[in-house]
């Protein structure tokens, strides 16, 4: 699924979906970097202000 095109919408909700993961983990160093990803990368998608929000509760 990888190899193929994606769109950055897509890619940027997979990596979210991924930071919340690793934030049940425990892994908060690994969510941090894929919030802040989707922060910087989202613009003004509605992801990118959850993530902003995620990154201030951790």
């Amino acid at each position: 699924m990888l190899s193929q095109k994606i769109s950055k919408r897509i890619r940027l909700c997979i990596v979210y979906r991924l930071a919340k993961i690793d934030e049940k983990a425990g892994d908060i160093a690994s969510a941090r970097e894929k919030y802040t990803e989707v922060a910087v990368h989202g613009n003004k998608l509605w992801i990118a202000a959850q993530a902003k929000d995620c990154l201030d509760k951790i």
